[in-house]
């Protein structure tokens, strides 16, 4: 399969290239050039043509783009970036979109996820006014709905903290490892049979907390993350 990965230069978009490359035929396209064997395409994401070119010939895309510091430079890449890549997906006859979002968990407003347990992927997003959260939700509802009108085929993998630590002896339960986060873009390219055309996926860690259930994941994408911190919810209390 051709999958196209955009933001690949990121953090997440590193490992993300790690992965699939084992398995796939990758094409790179961010805003800045990344060092890699597989073919790169510099591509703003707020550009439609430039997307609409990464677009040509691929089988899958998976848009890692994010932008958080300044309000309407967020606006453009997140949510205007999102409607490019879905827009050029479309038109361009690819099979499949990821999209990368954040979890519930990620709020910092009043009313928001922060002190839930059993938030799963059903639960509505509670962005507040948070500039990142908000645009990136308002992504996933452009996700949402390309996928109904347009026939695309859309999984948008929602995630908190990525870790590259193992070991590390502190994690939030919405921690992942990234090679497991990386696991899961590639089994959210690959996977065929799905309920509907627009799915969410939670990916985290498998820990007993109960703040954020995996199960759909598990079920669905057969995600099983290998690390998942058991130093640490086994830590004896002091």
């Amino acid at each position: 399969m051709k999958v196209l990965v955009l933001g690949a230069a990121g953090w997440v978009g590193r490992p993300v290239v790690r992965e699939l490359g084992k398995y796939h035929e990758l094409v790179l396209a961010d805003i800045v050039p990344t060092d890699s064997p597989h073919p790169f395409i510099q591509t703003d994401v707020t550009v439609p043509d430039q997307v609409l070119r990464a677009c040509e010939g691929v089988d899958a895309a998976i848009n890692l783009t994010v932008f958080r510091e300044e309000t309407q430079k967020a606006f453009d890449v997140n949510v205007r970036g999102a409607y490019n890549v879905l827009h050029a997906a479309a038109k361009q006859g690819v099979r499949r979109v990821v999209h990368s979002g954040p979890t519930p968990h990620a709020g910092r407003c009043p009313g928001d996820y922060a002190n839930d347990f059993g938030v799963t992927e059903d639960c509505p997003p509670r962005p507040g006014a948070d500039r990142y959260l908000l645009t990136k939700f308002l992504a996933e509802e452009i996700c949402r709905s390309f996928a109904l009108q347009r026939r695309l085929s859309v999984v948008c993998i929602r995630l908190y903290v990525f870790s590259q630590d193992a070991r590390a002896r502190f994690v939030l339960p919405e921690t992942v490892h990234e090679d497991d986060l990386a696991v899961a873009f590639r089994l959210a390219v690959e996977v065929q049979d799905l309920p509907s055309r627009f799915e969410i996926f939670q990916i985290y860690c498998d820990n007993p907390t109960g703040r954020a259930p995996i199960d759909k994941a598990k079920r669905l994408l057969g995600f099983a993350p290998r690390v998942n911190y058991e130093h640490v919810w086994r830590r004896a209390p002091r």
